[in-house]
């Protein structure tokens, strides 16, 4: 929806036209019930990161409130005291003091491999490359990646994942539960309300991906994501 809406290049645009007309300083905006100051300078930008966590956190109430139910420990919403431990662990398995990561060899040649079979599989068809075949494509080479070649074909497991992020972030939007019935809640527009939307779904109906990510034991190899992963902190 974004890239057909073109967002990217209408909200670059947005800020050029606010540092034009209000300059390179940091902006402040009120919006809704919210205040945020925008960065509009590659210099305030580095100052922000370079300062993070503290005093620029990045476990802001958002980010906390989706990703604290997704990946409750993930580096951006830890605090100060968790977040150095996290952050190196994330830097040994992607290799980020090395100018090419560790598996850049068997990266490419996956890439390479699922590359070709899109271009065969758009000239066998009707020659026209779209999202579906591409994104497709894509998530292959992520599973194949990050838990070997036994999960090239497993959209089960990204699916979930998908639906789980979607949960995740939804968690957060303001919508006032009026009823209830077999489908979950039944929001209303008549106003912000701190219930969560959707509701959490019941155990018994919980997508079950540890089950299925732990059935690719190959992803344990060295050669994949998952195996430096395992190699840098915890086993498979």
């Amino acid at each position: 929806m974004g890239e057909r809406l073109d967002a990217d290049r209408r909200l670059v645009r947005t800020l050029q036209r606010l540092r034009a007309r209000y300059g390179t300083g940091p902006l402040r905006l009120r919006l809704l019930l919210r205040r945020v100051v925008l960065v509009l300078s590659h210099e305030d930008a580095h100052r922000v990161l370079d300062a993070s966590p503290d005093p620029y956190a990045t476990a802001a109430r958002a980010k906390k409130a989706a990703l604290g139910r997704f990946e409750p420990h993930g580096v951006l919403i830890s605090d100060a005291a968790d977040r150095p431990d996290r952050r190196r662990w994330n830097e040994v398995v992607l290799d980020t003091s090395a100018p090419l990561h560790h598996l850049a060899g068997p990266m490419v040649a996956v890439v390479r491999e699922e590359a070709d079979a899109l271009l065969a599989e758009v000239a066998g068809g009707d020659g026209v490359l779209d999202w579906p075949r591409f994104v497709a494509s894509w998530f292959r080479i992520a599973r194949r990646v990050t838990l070997g070649d036994a999960a090239r074909d497993d959209t089960v497991l990204t699916d979930q994942l998908a639906r789980l992020r979607g949960q995740a972030r939804s968690g957060r939007s303001a919508r006032r539960c009026v009823t209830r019935s077999s489908a979950g809640c039944v929001p209303t527009s008549s106003g912000p309300s701190r219930a969560a939307w959707p509701p959490a779904p019941p155990a018994a109906r919980r997508p079950r991906t540890r089950p299925r990510w732990s059935r690719f034991r190959s992803g344990c190899s060295p050669s994949t994501l998952r195996g430096s992963r395992a190699s840098a902190r915890s086993p498979c």
